[in-house]
């Protein structure tokens, strides 16, 4: 072999050294990138889940304000809707007074004694919802013209206010610890307008 050829074989044999790392290399980019990509699908989908989650409760929460507003609507045709109350022992209250209760302060143990419990089906949710109602009964005077003429009829006005909490449904572990269910609070204000007071 002349010595042209040996060195033409030789180069030949470190550029396929040559290829061999730069595939190496190439298929370790990619392994990272394949595993990335798993990882961000993973995420992605769990927090879909969570999402999902979150409306799940916030379709409970006004499943709750819903089912309270109808009991008050109800009441108000019968004519019979109780006066708030400060307390009622370790029941619920129908309506409490306004501002004696703090529901961001109150745990899971107050609401499942103080709060009504919705009583109808309750989809995917992960417990029925609750709610409550206070109001202090402020009243809102205001003059209305009735159809006969100028004369002036008396309005009164009651508020009531709703708070109601849904849950979702989520049974998730991450690691080896539970995530707890989403929790939506609503609140919402019911009024009922009095006409031809005297």
């Amino acid at each position: 072999m002349n010595p042209r050829q040996a060195d033409s074989l030789a180069g030949a044999s470190r550029q396929r050294g040559a290829v061999l790392i730069v595939s190496l290399v190439i298929l370790v980019v990619l392994t990272l990138l394949g595993l990335n990509s798993m990882q961000t699908a993973t995420l992605e989908e769990r927090m879909s889940g969570h999402q999902r989650d979150r409306a799940t409760a916030l379709a409970a929460a006004e499943l709750g304000v819903s089912e309270a507003e109808g009991w008050l609507h109800g009441q108000d045709l019968r004519g019979s809707i109780p006066e708030p109350k400060s307390g009622c022992g370790q029941q619920a209250c129908d309506i409490y007074k306004r501002d004696q209760i703090d529901f961001l302060a109150k745990d899971d143990a107050w609401w499942s004694g103080h709060a009504r419990t919705y009583t109808g089906p309750r989809g995917q949710a992960g417990t029925s919802p609750e709610y409550y109602l206070d109001s202090d009964r402020e009243l809102m005077i205001r003059g209305r013209l009735n159809t006969e003429g100028n004369s002036v009829q008396e309005t009164r006005v009651d508020y009531y206010r709703i708070t109601a909490r849904g849950q979702g449904a989520a049974q998730e572990l991450v690691g080896d610890q539970a995530v707890r269910p989403s929790r939506v609070v609503l609140q919402t204000t019911y009024a009922i307008p009095k006409y031809g007071l005297k």
